[in-house]
């Protein structure tokens, strides 16, 4: 950097330290900050960025405060052709800088200069706010009050105080004025507790019941007494036709019939029919008999302890005939 250029920003740092002492005293930090801020805007409108001049003179002002850099962006604003914006940084000249008669006249002058194109909107916060207005920044610090000035239209202005925040929506006319007020919203009340609910009276306990019996995984007598049926039925069926053999036609007669006549004779083709009949039912009459009783005595429930009520299973098996039951006393 040349040194006129650093002489040039050591005096413009020494001015905002004297312009400021009333205000804040800035920290060495924000002098720097506010000084390559200013210098930054100076370069700006020298190439005919005002708008951008304006921000950054507005940023070395937001460092450390002075009737300078105010007034510097005040001119930026106005020559931008935003005279809202330059208009609202004269009002806050008048207020915060009202012993600086110089900057006072030409924060008036301003304003003069645009109030018939422009609507007042007064604000009042308590307690101090920063605003907003349609999303962008209101320059200065927080205050309790602040005129605006804002173009026709509709707009949307807002308060902020740290997290909490409010904002409102108007429409303002040319030559027009508004007043606004903003207070912090309250925070949510907390949810009532509630009440108590008496709990019913312990209810006494049910008698003492015999815990119930673990299921033995045997089946009642039913299935046995079928078994039994069936197995009687059978053994009466092995009866009859062991007794139709014997008697029709019976040995005597096949004799008699098929004498010299060989396995072709009727008769005892008959005979052998019937015999092979009867042993059939002989053998499905054992087999009843031996399954009932493996059920009778393996898989049935015969009753509960009580001697007098029991009832054990009884399998009887022969040469020709099987026969089951159960015997006991009810």
């Amino acid at each position: 950097m040349r040194p006129s250029s650093s002489l040039a920003r050591l005096t413009l740092a020494l001015g905002l330290l004297a312009s400021t002492t009333a205000l804040a005293e800035p920290t060495p930090q924000q002098l720097k900050a506010a000084s390559d801020q200013f210098d930054l805007g100076v370069k700006a409108a020298q190439s005919g960025d005002l708008e951008g001049a304006a921000v950054h003179f507005e940023n070395a002002d937001r460092e450390a405060p002075s009737d300078a850099t105010l007034k510097a962006a005040i001119r930026a604003r106005r020559d931008a052709k935003q005279p809202d914006r330059a208009s609202t940084l004269a009002e806050l000249a008048l207020t915060r800088h009202a012993d600086k008669e110089e900057l006072t006249t030409f924060a008036r002058s301003v304003i003069l200069g645009g109030e018939r194109a422009l609507s007042k909107v007064e604000v009042t916060c308590k307690p101090a706010c920063e605003l907003a207005v349609d999303k962008k920044i209101v320059h200065g610090e927080a205050s309790t009050r602040r005129v605006l000035w804002l173009t026709g239209g509709k707009h949307v202005v807002g308060a902020g105080w740290g997290a909490k925040g409010a904002s409102k929506e108007l429409t303002t006319t040319a030559g027009g004025s508004t007043q606004l007020a903003f207070a912090p919203p309250e925070d949510p009340k907390p949810a009532a507790a509630a009440a108590p609910v008496d709990k019913p009276a312990a209810e006494a306990p049910p008698p003492d019941r015999p815990a119930p019996a673990k299921p033995s995984g045997k089946v009642g007598p039913g299935l046995f007494v079928g078994g039994a049926v069936v197995t009687g039925v059978l053994a009466a069926a092995s009866v009859w036709s062991g007794l139709d053999t014997k008697s029709n036609p019976g040995p005597d007669k096949v004799k008699q019939a098929c004498l010299g006549k060989g396995d072709t004779c009727p008769e005892y083709r008959d005979g052998l029919a019937k015999q092979s009949r009867t042993n059939l039912l002989l053998g499905l009459t054992a087999g009843a008999a031996v399954v009932t009783g493996v059920i009778g005595v393996v898989f049935t429930d015969w009753g509960s302890g009580d001697k007098a009520g029991r009832v054990v299973p009884v399998a009887v098996i022969g040469d020709k005939a099987a026969a089951v039951g159960a015997v006991g006393r009810f």
